[in-house]
């Protein structure tokens, strides 16, 4: 059964909420096709940063890119890619700073990976006294 739980505004002090979805929340998400044969689905998001899923088919490839206002945390989930001059599998991170160009090209099954843009820009939350 798909499971997607939030938690009330405010409930932990703060104005973010906690959202838990399970694989088949995930599965059944929106997704938005970025470019042939690349789709996303957005998890979560809060002002400009955002957190998401991005699937490329074999052989599919983002291009190459950089980002002014954000960091990008990507973990690969399944398949394999290439990105910054290494191939990754499951369970490999990158972490890719401002202004770094970068690619990402899937390997013959494709890949999956989570990703986060988080805006250097913006402020840390206020947490109530």
């Amino acid at each position: 059964m798909a499971t997607r739980l939030e938690n009330r505004p405010g409930a932990f002090g703060g104005e973010d909420r906690s959202v838990l979805l399970d694989a088949e929340a995930i599965a059944g998400l929106p997704r938005r096709t970025q470019s042939p044969g690349v789709t996303t689905a957005m998890l979560w998001r809060r002002a400009d940063s955002h957190a998401g899923v991005l699937w490329l088919e074999p052989g599919a490839r983002l291009g190459a890119h950089t980002h002014r206002r954000h960091v990008h945390h990507v973990w690969v989930v399944e398949g394999e890619m290439h990105c910054l001059g290494r191939d990754l599998g499951p369970g490999s991170y990158v972490y890719v700073p401002l202004g770094i160009e970068h690619d990402s090209l899937a390997g013959p099954d494709g890949a999956a990976f989570f990703y986060l843009y988080h805006d250097v820009r913006e402020e840390p939350p206020v947490t109530p006294v």
